[in-house]
């Protein structure tokens, strides 16, 4: 048997079983963080790829009408041209949200300017970018040192 129970300040009491033992476990925090493209093609080509097996559900608020059932998943979205000869695509990796900007021969990849809200830049010893949230977890990090050309590819 599992119980929940609504506490002040948005905790809940959890009881497992019965005469379990119950604690006061505080509302998970959240955060937003943004990227935008800086002078990219906001009207870019997006294409989901590589249908993935299942479908997803989203169920917001109590009108059937806004809910969303049997939604396709993807393992990458791309979107073609966000710079001149620069295409961006989007992937899950270990549960964690990462991107790759393919950029084609003779493309300027100078080209690439990213602009972030809701964290903190910062550059660690390896040369990665570190994105802290307000209290100065980190959030998210880039691989910026990790590069690779494809070969006949």
């Amino acid at each position: 048997m599992l119980e929940l129970e609504k506490l002040p300040a948005g905790a809940k009491k959890v009881t497992l079983g019965k005469g379990g033992k119950s604690a006061a476990q505080p509302a998970p925090e959240t955060s937003v963080l943004r990227m935008k493209l800086v002078g990219g093609d906001a009207a870019a080509p997006v294409a989901a790829q590589d249908l993935l097996p299942g479908t997803v559900n989203y169920f917001r608020g109590n009108n059937p009408r806004k809910w969303a059932t049997d939604v396709p998943t993807y393992k990458r979205v791309s979107y073609t041209g966000v710079y001149s000869g620069i295409d961006l695509v989007y992937y899950g990796n270990q549960r964690q949200l990462e991107y790759d900007f393919v950029v084609a021969p003779g493309a300027d990849p100078k080209q690439i300017a990213l602009s972030f809200s809701g964290a903190t830049p910062k550059i660690d010893s390896q040369g990665d970018l570190v994105l802290a949230d307000k209290k100065s977890k980190p959030a998210s990090t880039s691989r910026w040192s990790t590069r690779w050309q494809a070969i006949h590819g």
